[in-house]
């Protein structure tokens, strides 16, 4: 998993590319616990290249826009890619996450 970060506006935003498995997933975890430590509750998560997506992925995304919500923030996903959007849909996670066509979309009313 290579993820990509910058600031802007007060929001982080990550850009991920490659699967969101074990490794993806530490990754990810590690980052956004980073990002939630450093008092950034507003994260824009880019998945347009997310080529897989496990349970505990869904599991960590789930996890901290829960707690990015409850300080007053929250966790976007930009351009799912089409099986990322498959998975959660079967799953439910649609009516929780909206897909965002683009960081600048998922930035308004931040």
């Amino acid at each position: 998993m290579k993820i990509t970060q910058r600031n802007e506006n007060g929001v982080r935003l990550i850009s991920l590319d490659g699967r969101l498995d074990v490794d993806g997933v530490a990754a990810l975890d590690q980052t956004l616990k980073d990002a939630f430590e450093a008092g950034q509750f507003k994260v824009v998560l880019d998945m347009g290249r997310v080529q897989y997506l496990n349970s505990a992925g869904l599991h960590t995304l789930a996890q901290y826009r829960t707690f990015n919500q409850w300080q007053g923030g929250d966790l976007r996903l930009v351009r799912l890619s089409p099986i990322v959007r498959r998975v959660l849909e079967v799953v439910g996670f649609r009516q929780f996450f909206r897909n965002y066509s683009s960081p600048e979309a998922a930035m308004i009313g931040f």
